[in-house]
Formats: C-alpha cells, structure tokens, sequence
C-alpha cells in the first residue's frame, strides 16, 4: 500500500511512514491486546460463572477448582474475563492487600510503643481499615480489630491526663 501511494501520489514518504506504522502497532499489539480483550467483554460480556476443570503444570496459581464470577461472550466460551473482585478468592486478596498497611504500622508502634506519630497513624489506619471491611469481615475478627482501637484509644486518653 505503501508503494501504490508513493506511486500514484508521488510521494516517496509513504513508503516509509506506513510500514512504519504498521511495525509499532504489530509491536504494540503484543503488549495492549489483552487489555483491549478485557474492556471488550467487560462492556459487553455476559455475567456468569466459571471453575477451572483441566490444569496443567506452570507457574501459575490455581484456585482449586472454586467457583469465580467471570464475563464471556455466548458462542466463544473459551475466551473469558475472571472478575477476580466479586469472587471469594478476591475478596480475600482485597482483604489481605488492604491489611498489609495495619501490620506494617501495628509493627512499627510494637518497635517504639510510645512514639505518639506511630499511634495517631496506627489508629487512622485502623479507623479506615474496620470501615471499609465492617460488612465483609468474620464478625469475630471484626471485633477483634474494633478491641485493638478501643485499647489504643484508652491508652491515648491515659497518655493525655
């Protein structure tokens, strides 16, 4: 095509500019593909649900045959967009993510218990962690967690008369 244009139009710029084109998007074709695939059937995808049946070896991490929410297109099942928020394995993972800030702040007030920067931002911390987790979380694990800020609270009232 290139050549045809060059050509006819007497231009010989685009006998450079479109085989030139078409080598970035091969190039990016490799990278931004599965990002496109995955917009693609989150828009128009059907909401259903899947289990992994047949698993080979790699280094992949499977989820042991549980049930995940998933988008696919009807007629091409095979092609498939794992909703990985609204199944128990990513609620978990969501859980854990946003627990590592609590454990890393809990850690550094347990290193200088009286440092009262390391308090104030272990209790915020905390505050926002019960928060957004109050309904998702094992009730007695949610307690657990609102007895740790009950404790530091009554210690930064005792700290303060």
């Amino acid at each position: 095509m290139g050549i045809l244009l060059s050509i006819w139009g007497n231009h010989g710029k685009w006998f450079f500019i479109l085989p030139t084109l078409g080598l970035l998007t091969s190039i990016g074709n490799i990278f931004f593909t599965h990002y496109l695939n995955s917009l693609f059937l989150n828009a128009v995808g059907t909401k259903g649900t899947a289990v992994i049946v047949y698993a080979e070896e790699t280094n992949s991490l499977y989820n042991e045959g549980e049930v995940f929410a998933a988008k696919y297109v009807p007629g091409f099942e095979r092609n498939i967009l794992i909703m990985r928020d609204m199944s128990v394995y990513g609620q978990r993972w969501l859980f854990n993510k946003d627990l590592k800030p609590v454990n890393k702040v809990e850690a550094q007030l347990a290193a200088r218990p009286a440092n009262p920067k390391f308090i104030t931002e272990y209790r915020l911390v905390l505050q926002a962690f019960i928060e957004k987790h109050r309904e998702g979380l094992d009730p007695a694990l949610m307690r657990q967690y609102e007895q740790k800020l009950e404790a530091l609270e009554a210690r930064e009232r005792e700290r303060r008369h």
